[in-house]
């Protein structure tokens, strides 16, 4: 299996090891999640909730899937910014954690570890300026 390397956001270390197994395709959502299925504002493709990952894939081609794995818990929410370039997501369980992806990359850009046990809802303010995120 492929090792990649982690990266650090916020002065914290984000594991990207793919040394267990790898996904290729998935078939399926987090049904148990309010809003865990959305149309990304490019209206080509979706974004939904599958445990602790996100799936990104293209409404016309079942397989072409993108996993963003960052958490190592469950995912409660996710928000896409109004322009679609940036995609939150938070987490449950202990130091529940909101991580800020960059949409065209698919990667992990920045880290708030600010909850403490589960993160429920986030949005993006209307000029994508800000992002608010509620939890407990």
């Amino acid at each position: 299996m492929p090792q990649s390397s982690g990266s650090q956001m916020n002065g914290q270390a984000i594991s990207t090891n793919a040394s267990m197994v790898e996904l290729d395709h998935a078939i399926g959502f987090s049904g148990k999640v309010d809003n865990s299925v959305f149309l990304h504002p490019n209206g080509k493709d979706f974004v939904l909730i599958a445990g602790s990952s996100i799936v990104a894939g293209d409404l016309n081609d079942p397989h072409s899937q993108h996993f963003l794995t960052a958490h190592d818990d469950l995912i409660t929410c996710i928000a896409i910014s109004n322009d679609g370039s940036l995609l939150a997501s938070g987490q449950v369980g202990d130091n529940s954690d909101v991580v800020i992806w960059d949409y065209a990359t698919k990667r992990a850009t920045f880290r708030l570890s600010e909850h403490d046990y589960s993160v429920t809802n986030l949005a993006f303010s209307h000029d994508d300026k800000l992002l608010i995120s509620t939890g407990s």
